[in-house]
């Protein structure tokens, strides 16, 4: 089923990023982790509500994580400045 696959892909990517830049954002991980298992809650089970706060700091905690990732790939392979 295709959204089985999405989610499986949507794991890896987590539990891969953790691997890749360790104790340092563990919890920023944790964080998004839950985010996701909320968010499949949310897309497949009938009675899987998001507030509105809970909404807006999902969004602030994925700015975080995209700018973790940006500054890495800036700083490690050089890449010309991307506007985010």
């Amino acid at each position: 089923m295709v959204n089985q696959n999405l989610e499986k892909n949507f794991k890896v990517i987590i539990e891969f990023v953790g691997q890749k830049f360790g104790k340092k954002y563990v919890s920023l991980i944790g964080s998004f982790d839950e985010m996701r298992k909320k968010r499949n809650k949310a897309i497949y089970e009938p009675f899987g509500n998001i507030g509105e706060k809970e909404a807006a700091d999902a969004i602030k905690t994925a700015k975080e994580f995209i700018s973790i990732i940006y500054n890495h790939i800036r700083d490690k392979d050089q890449q010309p400045s991307l506007r985010i």
